[in-house]
């Protein structure tokens, strides 16, 4: 038993410093692993070139056909620009899609896949997009997807492309009558709006921007008489600048204040962000002309060399007065009724007499179509008749919807809209 005790304390100096030297090697073994994988990771992060950093540079439209009663969409041909930034892309497999309504696409351009060296810039052509035609304007989202690579950035590979379509899909937007307040009461056609919740607006403003070909003058009927405005073909500019919205219900965008000027409607469906758009209204003072007014105006409207040569037929009319020149111009041009020597310069002048003048300047062919007359106001026996029935002939007298008014005060909206339609014609 003494032995035993002996050895044993003769071993375990011999463990304990065995145990010691196991320790220290099993210790720094860890620090030298530990050591040797951080190196490695730092070689592998260092030397691992960064994924491809595909983006989508440019997108360029090019429509390819109108809706259709069996397929309501725009269909548009792009050319899609997309660019490198990243590491070279080799034989990657890449997605094109955009919205619900937008086909995906794997891109190609080589056997296996595609492929694109960093700063290169690949085109792709002719990928179909589509717009809903129910409206105006909105966007698609496109993106470029790298299925089997991580891309480090992926905000580039998105592209929002925007729509505009002129043609207004808030359709017939004209004035039906005036409240007593003076508040204008809107015909259109809501219906495509109202089987799905839209937003409904109300856009006015104090100026738009338009081309001469995009603006139409007409006419409804209050309880004095005719009362003239504008429409105005809309335009992307206009509805991104100048006019405030007025948000409301579809029962409430049928109802516009008097003291607007420049008015358009806008649905909007929450969901998409697509928007659908009226045409402009534009509302006018509706100024009465006198026969000096008129005189004055239309030598300007028309452009005509002042020519007020000869003896004065009209002995009201003073040639050294602002109009007196512009009537003495009228007379020798042979447009003015000689039958009486006044001309009666503060005298309202009638619609009749200025559609008289306008045809008769213009060397209109008085045509009579059959089934005349066409004006509901404008008889067989009537003077002005021959020029109301060659303005129906001529389809420009479109703004009146079968009631002239021949012997009402013209306006000088009423006289340029005449002007205009002739003037396209000569």
């Amino acid at each position: 038993m003494k032995k035993s005790k002996k050895i044993f304390l003769y071993i375990l100096p011999f463990i304990l410093l065995l145990s010691g030297h196991f320790l220290y090697v099993k210790e720094n073994y860890k620090v030298l692993e530990t050591s040797i994988l951080s190196i490695l990771k730092n070689v592998a992060e260092k030397y691992t070139p960064e994924p491809p950093d595909l983006a989508i540079e440019k997108v360029i439209l090019r429509k390819k056909s109108e809706p259709k009663s069996d397929f309501n969409f725009y269909k548009y041909n792009s050319t899609i620009v997309v660019h490198n930034y990243g590491g070279d892309l080799k034989d990657a497999r890449v997605i094109l899609y955009g919205d619900e309504n937008q086909k995906s696409s794997i891109i190609k351009n080589t056997i296996d896949g595609f492929s694109l060296d960093e700063g290169k810039s690949y085109t792709i052509r002719n990928y179909e997009i589509l717009f809903d035609g129910r409206y105006n304007g909105g966007t698609v989202n496109l993106e470029l997807e790298l299925a089997d690579e991580v891309d480090k950035y992926t905000g580039n590979n998105q592209y929002t492309v925007e729509f505009f379509e002129n043609s207004p899909k808030i359709k017939s937007l004209s004035v039906d009558e005036i409240l007593e307040d003076g508040t204008y009461v809107f015909d259109f056609n809501s219906t495509p709006f109202s089987i799905r919740k839209h937003e409904f607006k109300i856009m006015t403003g104090e100026d738009v921007e338009y081309d001469k070909a995009d603006i139409r003058y007409d006419e409804f009927l209050s309880d004095s008489g005719p009362v003239g405005y504008y429409r105005i073909k809309n335009s992307l500019r206009n509805i991104k600048t100048g006019f405030s919205s007025k948000s409301v219900s579809e029962f409430r965008a049928h109802y516009v204040d008097s003291d607007t000027d420049f008015v358009y409607i806008k649905a909007k469906n929450p969901d998409s962000g697509n928007y659908a758009v009226s045409n402009i209204l534009h509302f006018v003072s509706s100024e009465e002309i006198n026969h000096a007014q008129f005189a004055k105006l239309f030598i300007d409207y028309c452009d005509i060399d002042l020519f007020d040569e000869g003896p004065n037929f009209f002995k009201d009319v003073n040639i050294n007065e602002w109009y007196g020149p512009h009537v003495q111009t009228l007379y020798n041009l042979g447009l003015l009724d000689t039958r009486q020597y006044e001309y009666n310069p503060e005298e309202k002048i009638s619609r009749g007499e200025v559609l008289r003048i306008v045809l008769d300047y213009f060397d209109v062919e008085l045509t009579i179509k059959k089934d005349s007359p066409h004006f509901d106001d404008v008889s067989e026996d009537a003077p002005i008749y021959p020029y109301a029935e060659a303005l129906y002939a001529s389809n420009k007298g479109y703004a009146f919807d079968g009631v002239l008014f021949p012997d009402k005060p013209a306006t000088k909206d009423y006289l340029k809209y005449l002007i205009n339609e002739y003037s396209k014609s000569n």
